[in-house]
């Protein structure tokens, strides 16, 4: 999760407790160090539905241990911001 330079040499629980203070904010950090990539999911407003209902979407974006981060796209469902990571698994599958 190096995407702040305070995070370089920082211990899980550093980590742990970041991502943990985050997350009530909408935001998530996942990190694949094996592909050395981080996924970052950002819960954003979607309005109201039909019923009055609150939508969210979320925003996902990707890492590539640069500090730049990279759109992946916008999906309706935690999980499926989670199947973005999956994504880059496959796609690393096939190149490497």
């Amino acid at each position: 999760m190096p995407l702040d330079p305070q995070f370089e040499h920082a211990t899980r629980e550093d980590y742990l407790g970041f991502v943990q203070g985050m997350a009530p904010q909408g935001l998530t950090f996942v990190t694949a160090w094996d592909l050395e990539a981080s996924l970052l999911i950002v819960k954003t407003d979607a309005g109201k539905g039909f019923f009055g209902r609150q939508r969210a979407t979320y925003a996902c974006f990707v890492n590539d241990m640069t500090g730049r981060l990279d759109a992946a796209g916008v999906v309706p469902s935690i999980p499926l911001a989670f199947g973005v990571l999956d994504g880059l698994y496959r796609v690393a599958d096939r190149v490497g």
